[in-house]
């Protein structure tokens, strides 16, 4: 029963990684990577606990090479699951990655405790005494690798600690995200949200508990129902991870490709129409807002489609406006030209008139006056 129950807490991980493995190559989303390597290394630390829990030394001892490494970095991957979706659809910055050299670490130490320190004959034999903590039970010799295994899981806990504070710091975010963005089916985005992180809540917990109730004296009616509680948790925490990454694709193929294709058009339309521009305290979240529409996909729309920033677009019909006015109202002061084009202030209306034209504005006026004389 025991083995039975350990097997269905790693198959569950593996069928979700096989799962979203297979969703990577159709779903144009980055939170999937980030959910296929969480599941792997779920299923790599379960695959661990049934070769412990049922005495498979040989495998216990492969295993332990990756295991600490998994242990460490599985809350990584799942809080870069999380921060990936509050920044969709943008990338994760490059920054966040150096987390990982916490696991890389404690991965290095790891295997020269157990595979280079440790004297392989007196590893076997207290092998299952250091992974259940008994450290009265190991000669003195071995007190490093078992406090390196300590150390793992200490990093573990401290990891889901990590986990769902930075899940709580997100709530709001996501909430405010999906309100401001019409077009987002924002209440099933901020469900599915809860969802996972109600699930990782109550895995955290059982963990930590786990982690520190462990012992060899564990009964065996006690194994049996933690392995059966995690692969129900897994089951649990994949699909809601799925769910929203099928809202996420929903959002993509039903709203967004089909504004994307216009949005463009649509900016210049209100360029056009309405001249937000002329307002001086014009921003990207204002135009967005006017837009009924998201700054993200208006500051990529002209970044990649336009070949422009807010600022540079913004200015270059602030300007022609700027020019128009000039020709057709020769006596007017130029500062007020400046206010009326939209700039806070003469000297900004100077030097952005300049960069345009290449000439200042009193420049282009004596040249148009001189142009109409002829």
């Amino acid at each position: 029963m025991l083995l039975a129950s350990s097997i269905y807490a790693a198959a569950v991980p593996a069928f979700w990684a096989i799962l979203f493995f297979s969703k990577r190559k159709k779903v144009r989303n980055v939170a999937i990577n980030y959910a296929l390597w969480f599941f792997i290394s779920i299923w790599i630390i379960f695959m661990g606990a049934i070769a412990d829990y049922n005495q498979f030394r040989e495998l216990s001892l492969i295993l332990l090479f990756f295991y600490p490494f998994c242990m460490v970095a599985g809350p990584i991957l799942f809080t870069f699951f999380l921060y990936s979706l509050c920044l969709h659809p943008q990338k994760l910055p490059q920054w966040p990655y150096f987390f990982f050299l916490i696991p890389l670490f404690q991965f290095l130490i790891s295997a020269y405790a157990f595979y280079i320190y440790s004297p392989t004959d007196q590893l076997k034999v207290y092998l299952y005494d250091i992974i259940f903590w008994q450290k009265g039970a190991i000669p003195h010799e071995l007190y490093f690798p078992f406090r390196v295994n300590m150390l793992t899981s200490l990093l573990f806990i401290a990891g889901l600690i990590s986990a769902i504070i930075i899940s709580f710091y997100l709530v709001p975010r996501i909430t405010r995200y999906s309100i401001q963005d019409t077009t987002y089916i924002g209440k099933k985005r901020i469900s599915g949200f809860l969802a996972v992180l109600t699930v990782l809540a109550f895995l955290s917990i059982s963990a930590i508990i786990q982690q520190i109730l462990i012992s060899n004296h564990m009964l065996i009616e006690w194994q049996i129902s933690t392995e059966l509680f995690w692969g129900t948790g897994w089951l649990a925490i994949g699909y809601a991870m799925l769910r929203i990454i099928n809202i996420e694709q929903l959002h993509i193929t039903k709203q967004d490709q089909k504004r994307e294709i216009s949005l463009q058009q649509l900016i210049y339309q209100h360029f056009e129409n309405d001249r937000p521009y002329l307002n001086s305290g014009l921003t990207l979240d204002q135009l967005a807002k006017d837009m009924k529409s998201n700054r993200t996909y208006i500051s990529k729309t002209l970044k990649e489609d336009m070949g422009t920033n807010f600022n540079d677009f913004v200015n270059g019909f602030r300007i022609s406006f700027a020019k128009k006015m000039l020709a057709e109202q020769n006596d007017t002061k130029l500062n007020e030209v400046a206010l009326q084009a939209g700039f806070n202030s003469y000297s900004t209306f100077f030097r952005v008139f300049k960069e345009h034209t290449g000439i200042s504005p009193s420049e282009f006026t004596k040249y148009n006056l001189l142009k109409i004389s002829i």
